[in-house]
Parts: C-alpha cells; structure tokens; sequence
C-alpha cells in the first residue's frame, strides 16, 4: 500500500514518532506536527491526502481545528480524530462537523492501517462521485440551454395570440407547463377571408411531444389552405400521423373553418371538448361537438364534421384539458362546471377581455400550485356579418 502523505498533528511528540513508524511499516509516507495552529502553512507544503487529528491540544483544541479546516479550500481533505477520551458526545460532535472517522489511544497498528485505507477509499470515491456530479452539471446546464432554445421554437411557431379581421377577432392563450409542451394553436386567413384554425394537444410531456407538435405544425403548412373540408383534413392527418409517432401517442385537436360570407363555422372535434358558443344576450350557453376519435389513435379511424352559424357578438371557446383538469394544493380540480359558470357571469366581455379572466380566476384557484399539463385557449369574436339571414 502507499500513499503520498499522511499528517500528524499531536502535541505529544512521543505519540507523533509512534504513529510515523507504524506509518512507515505501511509504506505510507508522513509529515508531524505538535503546534495545530501551523496546521494551514503544512498543507500547503506537504499536500497530504489524509490528516490524522489529536482532540486535546493547548492553545488551539482539534476540534477547532477541524472546523476551521472544513471552511477552508482543504476542506475535502479527509480527517481522522485522535482522543484518549472515549466519548460518545465528542464522537458525534466529530462526526457531524466533518470528520471521516474517530479513533481512541492508545491506536493499535492493524487498526490505524485500515482507517486510514477505508478513508482513503472513500475520500476517492467522494472526489470520483463530485466530478461526476460536476460533469452532469454542466451537461444539464446545456440540456437546459438547448431546451430554452427549442421551447422558443417551439413558442414561435404558433399563431398571433391576438389575431383580427374585418369579420373576426380571435384571443389565443398557450401555457406550456415544463421546457418543452405538447399543446398547439394554429390560425391562418385563406381566400374570401375564409379562417383556418387548429387546437391541438398532443398526449404526453415533453421532447417527444414538442416534436410531434412540431411534425403536425408542418402537416398544417401544407395541408391547411382551405380546400379540404375540416373532416377531410383530419382523415389526412391521421393518414400520416398513425404509426410514424411512437406507439401510444395521439393529437387530440379541433379544426375548424370560418366563412364569413356565409357566416358559417365548420369544425371537426378529434377527442377535444365540445365547442362552447356564447350567443350574445343569451343566458345559456351552447355547446357544439363530433364524436371523432383523436388522430393517430386508432387505426381505422373516420372523421365527421358539423357546422353552426354565427352572428354578431357571439363567441366560441376551444380550450385543452390544462383549463379544467388543474389542481389546488387541496387536490380538488378546477373542473368544467367552474368554467361554465365564469362564462356565463362574464359573457358580455370581449374576447381579449375573457381570456384574460378565464387564466386569472383559474390562478386564483390553484393558487401557488403549479400546473403539470400544458393549457391552450382559444376565443372566437364574431365583430361583423357578411351574409344576412332573412
């Protein structure tokens, strides 16, 4: 066995020349010392991996020492207690101010070499385990670097969150829950002033989901231009999607068009919630759906689709579970009854307005709770009609 250094610090010079030919006989080179206070000028002269530490000394006790060593840049320089006392306080109280191990005089040879070798092995592990700790540090710090710069791609991709024409205004909201979501919302104008919208949530969290956001963004960008029916795109979408995502992962989404010459909103719901439509001056509200399952889900799936007419002043929702499935610190879920209700009490406000209250009522409820699903919020304004009914 050998090791570089060991230091003795005893102010009994007796016991230190004991201790460095037992040392000695181990292979182990040593340096002493019987004035503790010198102990910092030492280590830094010698550089020893292991400091064996006499309790009872004058002028400054082992245990001050020992503290004053373990807030100093040696502080990951194991120590060894030396005390004739067999004390179980001075033990503990060794122990918990750092160091590694406590031995009683007078030291027996076999003894001593075994705590210095199971402390020595165990500073190196400690000294392998921090640079492994160091190194997954760092490698986080740029996962996490990397992670900030896709979630801003990811965020970039999305629709203008307050869109507007002549005809319509739409107030989107997204809140993605960690680094990367799986939530998405797409708003485009095609010919006629005809409106092209998606919501959409993909199951699961994170990367995989961002990416297969991503995947139906670029399906959207060429698919999405107002000749296909909504019902027709989602057969396409689920044509592409079904077996090329990882087994288990679905889109649930709603699409839907709006033909202000017609003043029609055609939609398809893919395992989404039903449309809630706020009549205005109404007291109730409406709620419109079609039962699809969500793309990508099952094999054989078909798509149907439904159309409403829309006037002046109403509104429509379209919302992803992150609105009504949150929790509070109580376990209790925010639920779509609550929802319901605030749309009603609230129906007259604008659309920017509404949603706006709709996050602020849900933050209030949950309250220092953070949310675990990513939240998507889309309100349609009807602001004029193009086509007038008799």
């Amino acid at each position: 066995m050998s090791y570089s250094k060991v230091l003795i610090v005893d102010d009994e010079s007796i016991n230190n020349r004991l201790i460095k030919r037992m040392l000695s006989s181990f292979d182990i080179d040593s340096e002493s010392t019987t004035d503790s206070t010198a102990i910092f000028k030492l280590i830094e002269e010698e550089q020893p991996d292991l400091i064996l530490l006499d309790l009872l000394m004058p002028v400054q006790d082992g245990f001050t020492t020992l503290c004053l060593l373990k807030k100093s840049p040696y502080k990951n320089i194991p120590v060894i207690i030396l005390s004739g006392e067999k004390s179980e306080e001075s033990l503990l109280k060794c122990l918990e101010n750092g160091a590694i191990d406590y031995l009683t005089k007078p030291v027996r040879k076999l003894e001593l070499r075994a705590r210095i070798e199971s402390a020595l092995r165990f500073n190196r592990l400690t000294v392998e385990l921090n640079d492994k700790v160091s190194e997954l540090q760092k490698a986080n710090e740029t996962i996490e670097r990397e992670l900030e710069i896709a979630k801003k791609i990811q965020l970039s991709s999305i629709g203008n969150p307050d869109f507007e024409t002549n005809y319509i205004k739409i107030s989107s909201k997204l809140e993605i829950a960690n680094k990367l979501g799986g939530d998405f919302y797409d708003i485009r104008v095609c010919d006629n002033d005809m409106i092209l919208g998606t919501i959409a949530d993909v199951s699961g969290h994170g990367v995989s989901s961002s990416l297969v956001v991503m995947m139906l963004k670029s399906q959207l960008d060429a698919l999405a231009t107002g000749f296909w029916t909504p019902a027709e795109l989602l057969d396409m979408l689920h044509e592409n999607f079904y077996g090329k995502i990882p087994k288990g992962y679905y889109i649930a989404l709603t699409h839907f068009i709006y033909k202000p010459d017609t003043n029609t909103l055609t939609y398809s719901v893919a395992g989404l919630y039903d449309l809630i439509i706020i009549r205005k001056g109404a007291n109730e509200l409406e709620f419109a759906g079609s039962r699809n399952f969500a793309v990508g889900f099952i094999e054989n799936a078909t798509f149907t689709e439904k159309s409403i007419q829309l006037f002046k002043g109403d509104k429509v929702i379209l919302y992803t579970d992150g609105i009504n499935e949150v929790s509070n610190k109580q376990g209790e879920m925010y639920s779509r009854k609550r929802l319901h209700q605030l749309l009603k009490n609230y129906a007259d406000l604008s659309s920017a307005e509404l949603r706006r209250k709709i996050f602020e009522e849900r933050d209030i409820f949950i309250g220092e709770t953070i949310p675990e699903d990513d939240t998507t919020l889309m309100i349609l304004e009807i602001k004029n009609n193009s086509f007038k009914v008799n």
